[in-house]
């Protein structure tokens, strides 16, 4: 019997749209006994344990989350102690509501992303159309003897024994160990980091007030309420079947994503260069803030020494010319990393009859962060303005667009022009807005300086990935609608100029 460590081999989680789990809460209770109690029984959803099932065989969807690389969880109690008069010890301790927050990082690898997985019910895919999406997030364990997670509902474990049986071979069966259940979970924080020298990453926060544990081994320890744990076996909420993990030869769809995948070139068609080097958009192709509404291409702010007046930073294009230090500018700048936060405040909504929140709201403004860091070889461009004249100008700042486009990693298989309609678009809109730029760096260590520059905004941030499985990116049938050139054939991805240059 395995037991002596839990580490990433022996850990698998998976997403399930929010109100496909309320649909199953609700069929079980329509099946309830006598008793009132829900019935949860696999048999009564026609599954059959010791029989092999697939995803397909559950009442609802499981989505795998591919390329984490950690999840933790913390359970927070809140106690409000009661005192009486007449002696000093507490009267009573009162239970508040708890609350339950995972947290999980991934890979950028060409598969879905956690943000996707945990809003699948989100008419749109602005930052505002996935506040009030919900997911349930479940994490299962296994033995630490085992290479990777996989059960399809044939391995089975033996009380009188505390043994796993399993199918011999390499498509062995096991039940995990145990299998944690958080419902109605809601996104709390969001953030990505993309830099030149590690792999782009994506972190998602969850909050929910409700954690489910389910075991291979029933308990015979009882739980506060008298009950015992509950067995995978007994109930259908629990039998996840983990299929993707059944060969132990998991691989990205594409290579992971790195700094040199974002993309910075311009269709020639939209940008103009005139004698003195100077690039701005063509005529029809720049937004309020001048910048270029190409959507698979990147725009910074243009107060950044070396980003053109278009928003662009074509290093390939400027990469080999020779930059003199009287020159008034750079001709690019050596951005070393961009990441996004996004800070989803969560309020409890709670109703008279039923301790949990029946809502959880996010609490408006939303705050959006982009930090830009940048190899310095000027100035960081930035100037205060002094005191004028009264109802003079007097302001430091403009509204700037900022947009991020990611290729997947390359996939040998296809060529650019494909490469290029793969992979994740970010958009913070148009009122960015300096917060702070710092210049760090250049000690007597031999560092080199780099300037980092903040910007914020509100309620604007919008992530599109062509792996998008939300029905708005799919085909009638349950495919992911193929990444087309031309916008208008369907799908939020293909249509992601109007989604992320408005």
């Amino acid at each position: 019997m395995a037991g002596n460590r839990l580490y990433f081999a022996v850990q698998a989680g998976i997403f399930y749209r929010g109100t496909q789990w309320d649909a199953l809460e609700k069929l079980a209770k329509d099946d309830a006994g006598p008793d009132g109690a829900p019935n949860y029984t696999p048999a009564t959803h026609g599954l059959t344990l010791g029989t092999a099932m697939e995803p397909s065989d559950l009442p609802y969807t499981p989505y795998t989350a591919h390329g984490v690389q950690d999840v933790s969880l913390t359970s927070n109690f809140t106690l409000t102690p009661v005192f009486e008069l007449g002696q000093a010890a507490v009267y009573e301790n009162l239970e508040g509501i708890p609350t339950v927050e995972i947290t999980l990082s991934k890979a950028i690898d060409g598969k879905p992303l956690l943000w996707h997985l945990a809003t699948l019910d989100a008419p749109t895919p602005t930052l505002m159309g996935r506040t009030a999406s919900y997911c349930t997030f479940q994490l299962a364990l296994w033995p630490d003897t085992e290479e990777r997670c996989f059960y399809n509902g044939t391995g089975s474990y033996n009380d009188a024994t505390g043994q796993y049986g399993m199918v011999t071979g390499t498509d062995r069966s096991v039940m995990p160990i145990g299998v944690i259940t958080m419902p109605k979970c809601f996104p709390s924080n969001l953030g990505y980091t993309i830099n030149v020298t590690d792999m782009a990453t994506e972190n998602l926060s969850l909050s929910g007030n409700e954690k489910v544990w389910a075991r291979a081994h029933k308990s015979v320890k009882p739980l506060p309420d008298g009950s015992q744990s509950l067995a995978i076996s007994e109930d259908i909420r629990f039998c996840t079947a983990f299929a993707d993990f059944q060969g132990n030869d998991d691989t990205p769809d594409h290579l992971i994503s790195r700094g040199h995948n974002v993309m910075m070139k311009p269709a020639a068609a939209m940008i103009t260069t005139d004698a003195n080097g100077m690039v701005t958009a063509t005529a029809g192709n720049a937004d309020q803030n001048g910048a270029v509404t190409d959507p698979d291409c990147s725009v910074f702010p243009i107060e950044i020494p070396g980003i053109s007046m278009a928003g662009t930073n074509d290093v390939e294009a400027n990469i080999n010319i020779v930059e003199g230090p009287g020159d008034p500018d750079p001709k690019y700048a050596r951005i070393q990393s961009v990441s996004f936060s996004v800070a989803l405040t969560r309020n409890d909504v709670s109703s008279l009859g039923y301790k949990m929140p029946v809502f959880k709201s996010v609490q408006l403004p939303i705050a959006v962060t982009t930090e830009i860091a940048v190899h310095a070889t000027t100035d960081d461009g930035i100037q205060v303005s002094s005191f004028a004249a009264a109802c003079a100008n007097t302001s430091s700042l403009r509204n700037s667009t900022i947009r991020l486009a990611l290729c997947n990693g390359e996939d040998r298989d296809e060529d650019d022009a494909i490469q290029r309609l793969r992979g994740i678009r970010i958009y913070t809109g148009m009122k960015n807005k300096l917060t702070s730029v710092g210049m760090s760096g250049g000690n007597t260590q031999g560092g080199n300086v780099v300037n980092t520059y903040s910007y914020s905004t509100n309620n604007e941030f919008t992530v599109l990935a062509d792996a998008d499985p939300n029905e708005h990116n799919m085909n009638a049938d349950g495919t992911l609608i193929a990444a087309g050139a031309e916008p208008g054939s369907g799908g939020w991805w293909n249509d992601r100029k109007y989604w992320v240059c408005n």
